[in-house]
């Protein structure tokens, strides 16, 4: 789908995705922990950006990602703390390389 920048992109407004988890990865990250692993939707595409787990090491970023604003339920991220509160949300931004289709 081409949105108003003209940039293609994977997901839209609506779509379920996975967050990559990957207990190896032991340098920077813009991807939270608590979140790695965790099934969120995606609420809007931000457009394109250069990498900034490359550019956190000095290196170039290209080609530019996509950044899109997921949101969880947190029911689905700490199962014990809102077990009786399922409506409570938060929206992360997370680089497109970390999502994946569900």
């Amino acid at each position: 789908m081409d949105n108003l920048l003209g940039h293609t992109e994977t997901y839209s407004a609506g779509d379920l995705v996975r967050v990559s988890y990957d207990s190896r990865i032991m340098e920077h990250v813009r991807t939270p922990l608590y979140i790695q692993g965790k099934c969120g939707t995606i609420v809007k595409s931000h457009g394109k950006f250069a990498n900034p787990e490359k550019l956190a090491y000095g290196l170039q970023s290209s080609p530019k990602v996509h950044l899109y604003m997921v949101e969880f339920y947190l029911v689905n991220i700490w199962t014990t703390a809102y077990a009786n509160d399922s409506h409570d949300s938060i929206c992360l931004d997370i680089f497109e390389h970390w999502l994946t289709s569900i």
